[in-house]
């Protein structure tokens, strides 16, 4: 032990006489990974990729504080030298210390102590039951470095198979969750999966790449674990499955739906209320094309009284949401089962009339987009 100590002080006492523009230099000599450039080349796409989390969390939340001026400084310098402590002779001798060489070092030479702490906290969680990130810029870059890697990855052909998950992109997957669950993040996976890859794609020869479809797997592949969370917990998979059917790729707005839901079977035991008119509305409309709901084509007091239904819920939702409300929301949409039904029993939908039969079908489309503001009833069991 005391010879371990002696390494070191020794190894410390020579990391000190380097600085961060040393290191900064040493990362553009250290891979990556084949094919997906350097160290160096990962911390200048993180600057990039953490602009546009913050960017997409103030797009979502004004009043938040992520459109604070320092917040963006702060990410921009933690992201340049996040990755330093990893060429100092300290780490490189003892790597379990990364990110707390990083933090200590940044702290001596005077880094701003928020930049400091980001350089540590970006690592977290590194295991089940860790702690998460505190400060805004230690969160935004620990997600903004773990999407980094596993888009990189994914577009590599590294994608985790059964047992076999070598680049622990699971666990990765897992912390960008716990993060912005745990920070309350709005924040939409797919576009910034989507960013991330895009980055990916135009610096480097990934020709046959499509950043769109990199995303989806990404998104995909994190939602999994939010999944595979609930099974362990012996919580409903079908909830998450319905939710995420609709093309919801928050985490954060996914899980209150899926709390929301929990609470509404869990108060009613029954889904039917629910799953049944919008299954009718899905057996309407599959195979069929939409447009716009002509207001004059409109004949049947039940299918007038539906469109005027329709309008007052969908205003109601587009509030009820953008305050995370779903419990109420919800509630509409309970309510709404009645208009639904009764345009059902009374309008023959198959009009023989074309016009009158295609709005008829538009209507009933836009019921069902009502409903997917919520989730895909129908796949609950």
């Amino acid at each position: 032990l005391r010879a371990r100590l002696s390494d070191a002080k020794f190894f410390y006492e020579q990391d000190r006489k380097c600085s961060f523009d040393f290191w900064v230099e040493k990362l553009k000599g250290v891979v990556f990974y084949s094919g997906l450039g350097s160290l160096f080349d990962k911390s200048l796409r993180l600057e990039k990729i953490c602009s546009e989390i913050i960017s997409l969390l103030t797009a979502n939340d004004r009043d938040s504080g992520f459109n604070r001026p320092g917040l963006l400084k702060e990410c921009s310098r933690a992201s340049f030298i996040c990755k330093c402590d990893l060429v100092t002779d300290l780490v490189v001798e003892f790597p379990e210390l990364q990110g707390f060489v990083g933090r200590e070092y940044a702290k001596e030479k005077g880094e701003n102590p928020d930049v400091a702490e980001a350089i540590f906290e970006h690592y977290l969680p590194r295991y089940a039951q860790d702690i998460l990130p505190e400060t805004g810029a230690g969160s935004i870059l620990s997600i903004a470095d773990k999407l980094d890697t596993i888009a990189g990855m994914f577009i590599a052909g590294n994608i985790p198979t059964g047992s076999e998950d070598p680049f622990a992109l699971r666990r990765k997957a897992s912390g960008i969750i716990l993060t912005s669950l745990g920070k309350d993040y709005n924040l939409d996976i797919l576009k910034v999966a989507g960013f991330a890859a895009g980055l990916f794609i135009e610096s480097f020869e990934f020709k046959n790449c499509d950043a769109n479809s990199v995303a989806q797997d990404v998104s995909d592949f994190i939602f999994a674990r939010y999944r595979s969370r609930l099974e362990k917990a012996s919580r409903r998979t079908d909830l998450f499955d319905a939710v995420r059917e609709t093309g919801c790729s928050s985490i954060r707005e996914l899980d209150l739906r899926y709390r929301s839901l929990e609470d509404y079977i869990r108060a009613r035991k029954s889904i039917l209320a629910l799953s049944e008119p919008l299954t009718r509305c899905k057996n309407i409309i599959k195979g069929k094309t939409f447009s716009d709901i002509s207001r004059t084509l409109l004949k049947d007091d039940a299918e007038i009284s539906l469109f005027e239904t329709l309008l007052e819920k969908e205003k109601l939702l587009s509030e009820y949401l953008k305050e995370n409300r779903f419990d109420e929301a919800l509630q509409e949409l309970e309510d709404f089962a009645g208009s639904v039904n009764l345009f059902f029993d009374r309008v023959l939908v198959m009009e023989k009339d074309e016009n009158i039969r295609s709005n008829r079908i538009n209507i009933i489309h836009r019921c069902t987009q009502l409903y997917y503001n919520i989730a895909d009833f129908s796949r609950i069991l």
